[in-house]
This record gives structure tokens, sequence and C-alpha cells, in this order.
């Protein structure tokens, strides 16, 4: 153990020892499983100001009550009051950081920790979760577009993490952007290559890679080979028909097809296909113009003139709507 390691638990030997009977009380409660008035006695506690040289404690139990109550988000602003106090509220430090990582797993909402992640010292993540901070590390440089640091942050994760994939995803996305696109594709394909070996939720993972197909198949496109672009988005619509990404793969395809040569037959499938109310669900109004142009190509002009009356009729009352939230110039 190293000093710092040992200063902490000499700490926290004072602190058990110091701990105010009250806080103890409280602390019994939670305890005992009674997390409901423990968080409520350690709310009060805050609100009135008791004992501020306890306070990380008395955040960590109430935020630990709260998450065993299943209060998350409540949950998760405490844990981050503890994180903000540093390494010097020891294991309280260390064990919210843990409770985060699990509050983002479950949620999908990792704000808290992509607010918080850059406050703290890679040194001092805890090992169990090293990893899960590492990748959202990597995300909160993503967001505010350090790529660099983003693709070294997401560099660090091992496969054995549930965030591995999505690790690997964005790092084709940066790829992209950075008009590396050789590069992109060779990742996204070793993510479709290696889906089954990868570690976390298989619906998440199967998602994934199915953006992965979506993001070849639109470097395809942007490279003007839409045969092949083609091919690509027709590998996801098995995989994806239960999932958000099928609607888009779709519409994106009937384009694939509309650039090719003698292929309108397939973009209209694919257009009639998103027509169905299955896909009421999506909001692909550009689906409609296509279709247009697809049977303006190929001369059914009577066609064209009804699918552009229909879309005038759905959508000018909603352009209406929309310009009235305006403001004026």
């Amino acid at each position: 153990r190293s000093s710092r390691s040992s200063d902490r638990g000499d700490r926290g030997d004072r602190d058990a020892k110091s701990t105010p009977k009250e806080l103890k009380e409280q602390i019994g409660r939670y305890n005992d499983k009674k997390y409901l008035g423990a968080s409520m006695g350690l709310y009060r506690m805050l609100e009135e100001g008791k004992y501020p040289e306890h306070e990380y404690k008395i955040e960590y139990y109430l935020a630990d009550s709260l998450y065993k109550l299943d209060l998350l988000h409540s949950a998760q602003y405490y844990f981050q009051r503890v994180i903000k106090s540093g390494p010097e509220a020891g294991a309280y430090f260390g064990n919210s950081l843990l409770r985060l990582v699990s509050i983002a797993d479950k949620t999908k909402d990792p704000i808290y920790l992509i607010k918080t992640i850059h406050k703290i010292n890679p040194e001092d993540y805890p090992g169990k979760v090293k990893d899960d901070l590492y990748y959202y590390a990597g995300v909160a440089d993503f967001e505010r577009q350090d790529y660099k640091a983003a693709k070294r942050n997401f560099a660090r994760l091992g496969k054995s993490t549930s965030h591995y994939v999505k690790a690997r995803y964005y790092i084709g996305v940066i790829q992209n952007v950075q008009s590396k696109k050789a590069a992109a594709a060779k990742t996204f394909q070793s993510i479709i290559q290696g889906q089954g070996n990868f570690v976390g939720d298989p619906d998440e993972i199967a998602s994934v890679t199915q953006l992965a197909l979506v993001n070849i198949a639109r470097i395809y496109y942007g490279a003007e080979r839409y045969a092949r672009a083609a091919e690509f988005y027709e590998k996801i619509g098995s995989q994806a028909r239960e999932s958000n990404h099928w609607g888009t793969s779709l519409f994106e395809s009937a384009w694939a097809y509309f650039m090719s040569e003698n292929k309108e037959h397939k973009a209209l499938g694919h257009l009639l296909t998103l027509s169905s109310p299955f896909f009421d669900r999506d909001f692909i109004p550009d689906a409609k113009i296509l279709e247009a142009l697809t049977y303006y190509r190929i001369c059914e002009f009577k066609e064209v003139e009804a699918i552009l009356d229909s879309f005038k009729a759905e959508y000018t009352p909603v352009l209406t709507t929309i310009e009235s939230m305006l403001p004026a110039d």
C-alpha cells in the first residue's frame, strides 16, 4: 500500500471514532436496510448544515440509501458531491465512483460522469472500474471534440470491459471525421467480425454492430460506390428489424439503389416498406421526396404529382406551426 492509501486508512479509523452519535444512528439505519428512514435523516443533516467535517460521509450514505431505493438520478447527484471532495474522502470517493459507473450503465445516462471525469486524476480511478472510467473520459473528450485525447482514452480499454465495443465504434467515428476513411472502415469491420466475442449486453452489442454496418455503407456511398454501399445496407436488414436502425438503413439503401444504374425497382421496394404502419415510429419525410424522384426517373408523372400533393397537404400545416413558434426577424 502506498503512503497515500495508508493515510486514508488511518483517517478512516479516526473518522469512525469521532463520528457523531446522530450520524451513527442514521448509518445504523442504513446498515439495517432501513434506507428510506436513513435517507430522510441524512438529508435533514445536510439541510441543517450539521457536522460539516463529516459532510462527504453524510452525502455518501444518503446517496447509497437513495441508490438502494432505486432513486438513481437523485443518488448520482450526491455521489457526485462526494467525488468533488476528492481522494481525501477515502473509500467513500472510490465507492462513489463505482456507483456512478453502475448508475450510468443502468440508466444509459452518463451525464454526471462526463461532467466530473476530467476533474479526477486517472491515478485515482478504482481498479474495478478503471476501464469504464477511461471510456467515459473518452466520451467527454469526444463531446468537446478533443479527438486525440478521446482516441487515447478509448485505446486504453481492455476487451474484457462491456464498453470495449462502443469504444471501438467511437474510434471508427473519429477516424471517419478525420477523413481517414480506410482506417475507419477497417475499425468498423473489426466490430462486425468480432461481435460474437464482445462482453456486455447482447442487444447493445447488436445495435453497435448495426451502426458499424451503416457507417461502412456511408463510407462507400460517399466514395460513389453505390452498389457496394447497398450491399452493406442489405446486411443490416435482417439484424435490425427490432432496432431503431432499420428505418434508417432502408431509407439510405433506397438512395444507394436510386444512385445505382437500373435499380429503381429496389429503391421503390424499400420506400414501400417504409410507408408501412410499422415505421410510423420513424420520422423520415424525405422518403416521400425520394419516392417522387424515383417515379419521375421512370416517367410515372401522375404518381409524382400525387406524391407531391400528398406531401404538401401533410407537411404544410407542420411548417406553418413551426414558423409560428419561431421569433420574428
